[in-house]
């Protein structure tokens, strides 16, 4: 990560966003894993592979998007279909890699019973319809 001076003033630059393939390949892996080794696994795995001794303190928000629509043009083009646990999991690795620290959220809702999955950056949801998250009563969070 660089940074660039402009009128005197430093600036965060705006890192490079995983591709669209390379966030396939993380459906791929995410998917595989969660098969093999179920959520605990796979979610340990991702903590261990971007641990980072230092967080940024602030990314710029448009990377933090950008890199969401990756993700979501990725899961729109996978053979199959990429659920919003998996999804929700590539993001959280992808913002990680580049020491974002973001937070995976989990939700369930009780009648009708279904759960969501989500990733939220400085406390807020990224690229998820807040009425829709409303329907959702989070568990508790994941140590990361």
């Amino acid at each position: 990560m660089h940074t660039h001076v402009m009128d005197g003033a430093a600036t965060l630059a705006y890192p490079r966003r995983p591709s669209v393939l390379r966030c396939a390949l993380a459906i791929a892996a995410v998917k595989l894993a969660l098969r093999l080794g179920g959520f605990s696994r796979t979610w340990q795995a991702i903590v261990r592979l971007t641990a980072h001794p230092v967080w940024l303190a602030d990314m710029h928000p448009r990377f933090v998007h950008d890199t969401a629509r990756t993700v979501a043009t990725a899961a729109a083009f996978f053979p199959g279909r990429a659920r919003c646990l998996e999804q929700s999991l590539v993001l959280w690795y992808c913002l990680r890699r580049r020491r974002v620290h973001a937070q995976l959220r989990l939700g369930v809702q009780a009648a009708p019973f279904a759960s969501h999955a989500w990733v939220e950056y400085l406390g807020e949801p990224i690229d998820e319809d807040t009425d829709r998250l409303a329907q959702f009563s989070p568990l508790p969070d994941l140590p990361a």
